[in-house]
């Protein structure tokens, strides 16, 4: 008996051993964070769902998001993942009208967005940086979500913010200006003339500027989520501004998936996908109690 009592020993720690060499699970990175954007002005309300594989369990990301609106971001653990739009209340298991896949990485944040009308409306992945912009700054970028303004410029004392301006269905990379109140010259393909309001920029902060069109489906462009505020720029299109940070770096304030199964298990969607440090952890546990009952047993047959 002594002889299988030191088998099974070796046994436990040896998967002990391996427990402590396999690397961390997802969950022990640090989380990634990501939202949604309706920015189709031919799309009606829409229902998001994320799974983990391509065919997988899928669970709803957000539900009814119309025209205009930028959902809070949710917190999810590093991985690849697959985003499904369908119709707003129409069956999960019905095909989607469209979808795109990406690999969230540890403390990255990203935007998933509907984007283009008519037939070629695309579910698009937009990096957001929520790093610190430098002191006394503020980071700005340009989204161009109207279909009937063509190429939107945007400038400041004359200087153009996004090159020679962004065309429908086109999110602009961020770029740095100064922190305050900043007077903004927007001209689109039907207003050459211009059209300038005020926009103030908190030291620190990254924001997204929507170019939104009214009688895009929606009644009231001003309840864009998550916006500071929308400015109507005239009787054809809103500007909102999406704050996606207010004081970068900072953690999103987010709401958060379910995506855990206790210790044991990485769970997103509802698909308990067990980790092999899992399945090596529950084996000692088994292994150690084979051991203890060896061990008594052995103890009890001794004279």
């Amino acid at each position: 008996m002594p002889g299988v009592v030191g088998r099974l020993a070796l046994v436990v720690l040896g998967a002990l051993a391996v427990v402590a060499l396999a690397p961390l699970p997802a969950h022990a990175q640090a989380n990634g964070h990501l939202r949604v954007a309706h920015l189709s002005p031919s799309t009606g309300a829409m229902d998001v769902y994320v799974s983990a594989t391509d065919g997988g369990f899928e669970e709803l990301l957000a539900a009814d998001v119309t025209y205009g609106e930028v959902t809070g971001y949710e917190s999810l653990p590093p991985g690849e993942y697959v985003f499904s739009w369908r119709r707003a209340g129409a069956s999960p298991s019905g095909a989607a009208r469209f979808r795109s896949s990406t690999v969230l990485p540890p403390g990255g944040a990203l935007t998933v967005a509907a984007l283009g009308a008519g037939g070629d409306v695309r579910s698009t992945l937009v990096v957001d940086d929520l790093s610190a912009p430098p002191s006394g700054t503020a980071r700005l970028r340009l989204a161009n979500a109207d279909e009937t303004a063509g190429s939107v410029r945007v400038a400041v004392d004359d200087r153009a913010l996004f090159g020679d301006g962004a065309a429908f269905a086109v999110v602009t990379d961020y770029v740095e200006v100064p922190a305050g109140v900043v007077a903004l010259d927007i001209t689109t393909g039907d207003r050459p003339d211009g059209i300038r309001t005020d926009l103030d920029l908190a030291p620190g902060s990254v924001n997204t500027l929507v170019i939104l069109q009214r009688g895009g489906g929606v009644s009231d462009l001003e309840a864009v989520v998550d916006a500071e505020g929308a400015t109507v720029l005239d009787e054809a299109r809103v500007l909102a501004r999406v704050v996606d940070a207010a004081a970068a770096p900072e953690v999103p304030e987010v709401g958060a998936i379910a995506t855990g199964a206790g210790g044991t298990a990485v769970h997103v969607g509802g698909s308990g996908l067990a980790t092999p440090a899992a399945v090596l952890v529950a084996s000692c546990l088994v292994a150690a109690g084979v051991l203890t009952a060896a061990t008594r047993r052995s103890g009890d047959l001794r004279p």
